[in-house]
């Protein structure tokens, strides 16, 4: 075999030296003086490297790399998980449908209950069973019963564009959620915090008057004050409708203090709308002068012609949004369009301001020294 391969290779040497041969024939004498040649020739093709062939790379195909997704950060808490104190029993449903009345235990209240007459349920709290905090009819829970309710309203409507500027609500006192259940109905895509000090309260408007949390609407079990100071962002409405076992306006959520602190956690434009309910004057006009000295305007909705002791306090942050009630009136109609209701909020605006409040002697309240509870009766 080795012959056979240096045949063949002396062959193709030959034949580039000028020389003549075929495959492996018989050699051919070489000629004198051409050996010491050929073969030196022989050797340096035998041991030439081989050059390889080079590859052809080809370039890879870098992906572009996403952009790293922003990291969204929740500024508003999650919604409270409620202590063990205030777990309903898994049968409670079934258990108020048989007894009609259910009461819970409450660290706040007393006591907690829930009353269902046909189709309609009542939250009582505390020992006053002739005061109804919320009553929800479970055919049209979206209805807003109390007249107060209704022309609370208003608030919004001091707004230039309602829909478009109003993003953020906050609402001190829970109670059973009517007017949660109406926005998260009427509005699902708002942000909406309600805050109730006493969880047993919480725990009942969640499980027996359609609360429902959301990643917006979000109810929490704290005390109503320290969460706003809390909040991190502002808000563009507050309402406060907060009252305790007895009906009575708290303390700490009467006093200047309170009220800048509201007015800080309001956006520029933002509204600040308070129900209370009036039997005594003296404390009424001093809560009306406490409010004025942070809200320098108040538009006041005293409802006595709806037979109810409610009034409601309209208290922008920015002055002028109450200074035309004519441009008010002309929302009215928008308004009720844009919330699909029915109200008399043309009747709400009549009584504007038609209450008459004496301020002369009134107090300011503050933290240190508060006046008597305003007393309160049915919502």
């Amino acid at each position: 075999m080795r012959r056979i391969c240096q045949t063949a290779i002396l062959s193709f040497v030959s034949i580039l030296v000028g020389g003549v041969g075929s495959g492996c024939a018989k050699k051919q004498p070489a000629r004198s003086g051409d050996e010491p040649a050929m073969a030196a020739t022989t050797q340096a093709v035998m041991h030439a490297p081989q050059t390889m062939r080079p590859k052809t790379m080809r370039p890879k195909t870098m992906r572009p790399k996403a952009p790293p997704r922003p990291v969204v950060v929740d500024p508003d808490p999650p919604a409270s998980v409620l202590p063990k104190a205030a777990q309903l029993p898994a049968d409670a449903e079934a258990l108020l449908k048989k007894k009609h009345l259910l009461s819970f235990p409450s660290r706040f209240n007393g006591k907690v209950h829930v009353k269902q007459k046909g189709r309609v349920r009542s939250l009582y709290l505390g020992r006053r069973m002739d005061i109804v905090h919320t009553r929800l009819n479970l055919d049209r829970p979206a209805d807003l019963i109390s007249p107060y309710q209704q022309c609370l309203l208003l608030g919004f409507g001091l707004f230039d564009h309602p829909r478009a500027q109003v993003k953020r609500v906050a609402m001190i006192g829970l109670g059973g959620g009517a007017i949660t259940r109406f926005f998260q109905l009427k509005r699902p895509n708002l942000v909406f915090h309600s805050v109730e000090i006493d969880p047993m309260v919480v725990a009942v408007a969640r499980r027996f008057f359609g609360v429902l949390d959301t990643p917006g609407y979000r109810s929490y079990a704290m005390d109503g004050r320290r969460f706003i100071a809390e909040a991190k962002r502002p808000y563009d409405v507050i309402i406060l409708d907060a009252f305790d076992a007895e009906a009575n306006l708290p303390k700490p959520l009467a006093s200047q203090e309170f009220f800048q602190l509201l007015r800080r956690h309001l956006s520029p434009k933002g509204v600040l709308i308070t129900n209370i309910l009036v039997y005594n004057r003296r404390i009424y006009a001093t809560l009306l002068k406490t409010m004025q000295t942070v809200f320098p305007k108040v538009l006041r909705i005293p409802l006595r012609s709806f037979r109810t002791h409610n009034t409601l306090l309209l208290a922008p942050k920015d002055p002028g949004q109450v200074a035309d009630l004519k441009k008010l009136a002309g929302r009215i109609a928008q308004l009720k369009a844009s919330f699909s209701v029915s109200f008399p909020l043309d009747r709400c605006l009549k009584v504007a301001n038609t209450d008459k409040v004496n301020l002369d002697g009134a107090k300011v309240i503050r933290d240190k020294k508060s006046p008597a509870p305003m007393t309160t009766k049915p919502r």
